[in-house]
């Protein structure tokens, strides 16, 4: 996954208005961003403090999740690159 990332590095101020209103360069900030923030979730976390429970509601609703269209969903606040 960094390997593509970093080669996509050459085309970082190229802009696609059909898919995106931001360069290339600033998805390539964002994903590193989010790497990164779960890195940091992964080491911080606690795994006794999880214990794996079915619940048939949330199978349906995270199961609908796959069925978003894209654009619909939003991004966590502090993964937002600002620039």
């Amino acid at each position: 996954m960094l390997l593509r990332l970093e080669s996509l590095m050459p085309h970082a101020e190229k802009i696609n208005p059909r898919i995106s209103r931001r360069e290339v360069g600033w998805h390539l900030e964002h994903s590193l961003k989010i790497i990164c923030s779960i890195g940091k979730a992964l080491v911080n976390s606690k795994p006794e403090d999880y214990s794996s429970k079915f619940n048939i509601a949330k199978y349906y609703v995270f199961g609908a999740r796959a069925y978003l269209e894209a654009g619909v969903a939003h991004q966590n606040h502090s993964t937002i690159n600002k620039r």
